[in-house]
């Protein structure tokens, strides 16, 4: 699955934290991309294309 600005996704299939995609080709490596965490804490920091799983909307609070 292509993983798309804006999308919502997860470290993993077992991950808890959710993250919001905000930049997608970190300096040109369309394998990277920038997540942000959702909510007022924590950092934005780059990741492998290959450790996010997208998650559906709802799961946002959750």
């Amino acid at each position: 699955m292509e993983i798309k600005l804006g999308d919502l996704v997860k470290l993993g299939e077992n991950g808890v934290s959710r993250f919001r995609v905000i930049d997608v080709a970190v300096d040109g490596d369309q394998s990277r991309v920038l997540v942000k965490p959702v909510g007022d804490h924590g950092y934005e920091f780059p990741t492998r294309t290959s450790d996010l799983v997208v998650v559906d909307e709802s799961e946002a609070s959750g």
